[in-house]
């Protein structure tokens, strides 16, 4: 932490006091009378300084809360621009002389280094009165800096060395990619302490972008925080740096706009993203940054932006290499696909019966299956019709067999009928002797066993005949379905054999459309067309030459307009109509400033002021229209309309609260305008004391203008009416006056 001793007047009375103890330890009854008497006039000198402080806090209180209304002039209505530098007393929280006094201590302390004694007076005013003044969070981000970067011991390099911070430099490139594999992280004293700093500082934007708006530069400021500090949140400070570019718009700061176009470039490694992606942001939202930037007349770092496009634009050049075969294909598309409106209708069937034909494929392989499975019955079929024949074949030699076997039982029924009128015979016979009796019952007996077998084998066969009537009928039956299912199958065989031949034809046809696709005339010499553009006049003969006979491709209206810029040929005609060209299709607010820039440039005053007001209906960042308002007022000054150039001044210094250069600006006007307020009887010489306070509101709420703003109130200083015109006048220092004409603004007196 730093400190200075010289004006530290705390340190001072820590410093008499341990003088003045150390005294009286060896100095007896004197010493310590000596101290007493030291120590009684340290205090008073730290009484003294306070109140001073305090004092001159009232006073700035006094300056900005009251209006002394003793001078009256009806005539001049002075209400408006009079509000206009009344301070917000709200702003300075519950006590207004605390705050102020609380303001007055931090910023001395401030001034002086001493960060470690500003911070309970600073810690006050971020508490109790955030919104008073920009001031005290810009001296916080740089006070909490301070205190990271006092956190940070050393920077742990790839290979795991350590390279200590000295001298309060504290940089990622003290490790080294080739020597240490590059930089890993910090090392730290007290990580905890670390990230509450860190949040604070975050805590410390948020109030900012709360009060004063600034959205886009924060979210800059938060992604170079993370980058230094908190390196190893990769994907956070990308995501920041894109939404920062996406919000600040033309107004991206270099070093973001060159990280994030590194950040897409290693996407490239991983696949993430391809050449033509990478290609196309730079062209359209990367390059008109730069290009816009590379004006002096437009940002003061110039310098870094040329500097920063001529490193992306090698690189560019290697990736439209790169791309420079898939261009060329493109072309030749192109070429094909404008080459006669037949060949494109021709085209467009060959590609619908691309379609068609993988429709008619997916049939073809749909029917081939369903014939397959035809084939398959129609084998099935001839099997059974074989087996078939089989069965006729057997049937022949059953019936057969059936008749020699019926012949062989009639032949036993005959046998039978003779056996019984043997038996007949015999039984006659059986009555005449004993012998003949026992014949006949044997005989009998026979008989009747005969007959017994002839029935069951009878029997037997007839079972037989049924069960194989049965079976043939079952059978049969089954051959009918199958003579069925047969005939199905030859009719779907025949009509598939004939879709498939159909299929067969319309394919060969289709073939035949896609071969024919429209090509190159046989009169073309692609040898001798430029697939990509290369300097201005390449870039309209390839894509001007489409925009003029189709200004609505966006597509190629994107082309030739990055082409034109990439290789500066905004002097040409065509770059400012393909710019507006683009802006009538896809109009955006950054687009439509960019027109105005230009007609701004070429003293197109109207022009520039209709496109500034067209983009002020797209905005939505009060911060950029506050910006537009600025460019308004400036306008509006050069043509010599002083009360509508304070009025966007106004109006720019509303929507951007904080911001010094409106009211430096009002300044400027009020101080120009001397020779058309000579009637106020102080040879017009009233205005510079309006001016001058406008120099002060500046300086006052916005430190970056506080060098011109005071080089402006010192030379305006010495052009107030001196003290004997002030007295002739009948006026006194420090009375109001209200300066009259299109000013009409309350000021005081001064000499």
């Amino acid at each position: 932490m730093r400190h200075s001793s010289k004006f530290n007047w705390l340190l001072l009375l820590l410093f008499v006091t341990g003088s003045v103890l150390i005294s009286s330890c060896g100095g007896g009854k004197k010493a310590q009378t000596t101290a007493k008497k030291t120590e009684t006039k340290t205090k008073k000198t730290v009484k003294d300084k306070t109140k001073k402080v305090t004092d001159k806090a009232k006073a700035a209180v006094d300056k900005t809360a009251k209006t002394d209304t003793t001078a009256k002039d009806p005539s001049i209505d002075t209400s408006e621009q009079d509000a206009f530098l009344i301070e917000d007393k709200d702003k300075w929280g519950p006590d207004s002389l605390e705050t102020v006094k609380n303001y007055s201590l931090y910023r001395e302390f401030f001034k002086q280094g001493a960060y470690e004694d500003a911070f309970p007076y600073w810690r006050y005013i971020y508490k109790n009165a955030p919104s008073a003044r920009k001031t005290p969070l810009m001296n916080g981000e740089q006070m909490y800096k301070s205190l990271l970067d006092d956190q940070i011991e050393a920077a742990v390099c790839g290979d795991g060395t350590e390279k200590p911070i000295e001298g309060g430099k504290v940089k990622k490139s003290l490790c080294k990619r080739k020597a240490n594999g590059g930089f890993k992280e910090w090392k730290l004293k007290d990580p905890t302490y670390f990230n509450a700093v860190f949040d604070t500082l975050l805590n410390i934007y948020k109030i900012r972008e709360t009060y004063f708006g600034e959205q886009g530069y924060l979210t800059t400021k938060k992604a170079r925080l993370y980058d230094k500090y908190k390196p190893a949140e990769d994907t956070k400070i990308k995501e920041l740096r894109k939404l920062a570019i996406d919000q600040e718009a033309e107004d991206a700061a270099y070093d973001i706009v060159y990280a994030h176009f590194n950040d897409e470039l290693k996407k490239l490694k991983t696949e993430e993203a391809k050449a033509g992606d990478i290609l196309a942001l730079y062209d359209d939202q990367l390059l008109p940054v730069l290009d816009y930037n590379a004006d002096t007349a437009n940002n003061k770092y110039a310098d870094k932006y040329v500097k920063y496009r001529d490193k992306m634009n090698k690189k560019v050049e290697l990736l439209r290499k790169a791309q420079a075969e898939e261009d060329s294909i493109q072309m030749v598309y192109e070429m094909k696909k404008q080459a006669s409106e037949a060949n494109q209708e021709e085209y467009a069937k060959a590609m619908e019966a691309q379609k068609e034909y993988e429709a008619e494929k997916a049939k073809y392989d749909a029917v081939q299956a369903e014939y397959q499975e035809a084939q398959a019955k129609i084998t099935a079929f001839e099997d059974a019709k074989n087996k078939l024949a089989e069965y006729e074949k057997e049937k022949e030699e059953y019936a057969k067999k059936s008749a020699e076997r019926e012949a062989q039982i009639k032949a036993k029924q005959e046998k039978a009928k003779e056996m019984a009128k043997k038996a007949a015979e015999m039984q006659a016979n059986a009555s005449q002797n004993e012998a003949a009796r026992k014949a006949y019952e044997a005989y009998q007996k026979e008989k009747a066993d005969y007959e017994a077998k002839v029935q069951a084998d009878q029997a037997k066969w007839q079972a037989e005949q049924a069960k194989r009537a049965a079976d043939q009928a079952a059978y049969k039956q089954r051959v009918e379905q199958q003579q069925k299912d047969y005939e199905a199958a030859v009719k779907a065989s025949k009509e598939q054999a004939a879709a498939i031949a159909a299929a067969q034809t319309r394919i060969k046809t289709i073939k035949k459309v896609i071969a024919a696709a429209p090509a190159p005339s046989a009169s073309a010499d692609l040898g001798n067309v430029r697939v990509t553009a290369t300097d201005c006049a390449s870039a309209k003969e390839i894509y001007g030459t489409k925009f003029n006979s189709n200004p609505s491709d966006v597509g190629n209206l994107k082309r030739l307009y990055s082409s034109m810029q990439r290789y500066g040929c905004k002097s040409d005609p065509l770059y400012m109509k393909s710019l507006m060209k683009l802006a009538e299709l896809e109009p955006t607010a950054s687009r439509l400033r960019l027109i105005a820039t230009n007609y701004e440039k070429q003293k197109s005053y109207g022009k520039a002021i209709s496109y500034y007001e067209k983009s002020l209906s797209k905005e939505t960042d009060n911060t950029k229209k506050g910006k537009v308002h600025y460019r308004l007022a400036k306008i509006n000054q050069v043509k010599g309309s002083y009360s509508k150039a304070r009025s966007h001044a106004q109006k720019a210094a509303k929507m951007r609260p904080g911001w010094g250069k409106p009211y430096m600006l009002i300044g400027n006007l009020y101080a120009a305008s001397a020779k058309q307020l000579s009637g106020d009887g102080l040879g017009g010489r009233s205005v510079y004391w309006a001016a001058v306070d406008m120099y002060a509101r500046a300086k006052s709420i916005d430190p970056s203008v506080a060098g011109s703003a005071d080089s402006k109130i010192g030379k305006y200083t010495s052009a107030f009416p001196d003290k004997e015109t002030v007295f002739f006048k009948g006026l006194k220092k420090g009375q109001s006056f209200k300066v009259g004409g299109w000013i009409g603004q309350t000021t005081k007196v001064r000499f």
